[in-house]
């Protein structure tokens, strides 16, 4: 499969439609989608051609108008009423929280939500104490509050 910059592709593990920015030398491709950057490898996207293109176009034109003006990502990602998304960490150990908290925080930036709802339970604490030292360290993330009524839940402002 030949990439090159400007090519547009599928990003399979967001289903959503990007273009490539950037080629490494070590294989690993920049895809813009929208205002966000995704780092990606090759098995991980799959090149459009003009026909696939089409074909979403004239699917998309049988839709009712309404859902014409919605874009991809904001029928994948849309917003619940109070615009939150909910991970639930129980049963998680602290590294693989981490990495599901990184890709919860990007598709909730894709989403244009606000904030997240993480529900880590009370155990030994090593989940949120993690948590909390990690975003920390993240400038999208403004705040990172327990909740109020249920100390196994924290909330992340973004």
């Amino acid at each position: 499969m030949h990439l090159k910059a400007g090519q547009k592709v599928f990003v399979k593990k967001l289903k959503v439609v990007g273009a490539i920015t950037q080629i490494s030398n070590t294989g690993q491709i920049m895809v813009q989608i929208g205002p966000v950057k995704a780092l990606c490898k090759k098995d991980e996207i799959t090149p459009i051609n003009n026909s696939t293109i089409e074909q979403n176009n004239n699917q998309q034109n049988q839709k009712s108008s309404s859902q014409q003006n919605k874009s991809d990502l904001q029928r994948r990602y849309q917003k619940t009423s109070s615009s939150l998304e909910k991970i639930d960490l129980h049963g998680k150990k602290v590294a693989e929280a981490l990495e599901i908290i990184e890709q919860i925080i990007d598709r909730a930036i894709i989403a244009g939500l606000d904030r997240i709802e993480v529900i880590h339970g009370l155990g030994s604490g090593k989940i949120k104490t993690a948590l909390q030292r990690h975003l920390a360290t993240m400038k999208i993330v403004k705040n990172f509050k327990p909740d109020l009524k249920n100390p196994g839940i924290s909330w992340i402002y973004l």
